[in-house]
């Protein structure tokens, strides 16, 4: 199967360039048993299937289907201006490294911890940064000593 990533109106282009390379590394270290299409959206925010606000919504078509990530990045620019490069990239990246554990949790019908994605994610940034391994799709949501 395949990962691909998108972008959607008008994504800043400095954020195009460092998200496609982010991209191409995942793809180097991850199999996808499912089609996970990731959206970047230049939106401040999106709202979700309850009609409630968020940064991040995920959903899978069917048990074995596709999976779609959304994430809003129109804020992206101001925090390129206000924090930096160092908070910009960081935290489009991070959120999708939310996204791509999202995917693995839904690929097992596991119930989704916000608490696991979220430490999975910084992992996964922290890897990317460092230039080491990152963590394995699995880890988690599946170790006693971590519930």
């Amino acid at each position: 199967m395949t990962f691909k990533l998108r972008f959607l109106e008008d994504v800043d282009p400095r954020l195009k360039s460092e998200m496609v390379a982010f991209g191409r590394w995942i793809r180097r270290w991850y199999d996808f048993p499912v089609h996970l299409e990731m959206r970047l959206i230049s939106t401040s925010r999106l709202t979700d299937f309850d009609g409630s606000e968020c940064s991040l919504r995920f959903w899978q078509n069917g048990s074995e289907g596709p999976v779609t990530v959304e994430i809003a990045v129109g804020r992206f620019a101001k925090n390129l201006e206000v924090g930096g490069p160092d908070v910009a990239y960081p935290t489009i990246a991070a959120a999708i490294g939310r996204g791509l554990k999202y995917y693995f949790i839904s690929c097992r019908d596991a119930p989704i911890r916000e608490d696991f994605a979220k430490r999975w994610g910084d992992r996964l940034l922290d890897a990317y940064v460092d230039e080491s391994t990152p963590p394995a799709p699995w880890t988690g949501a599946w170790k006693t000593s971590e519930r």
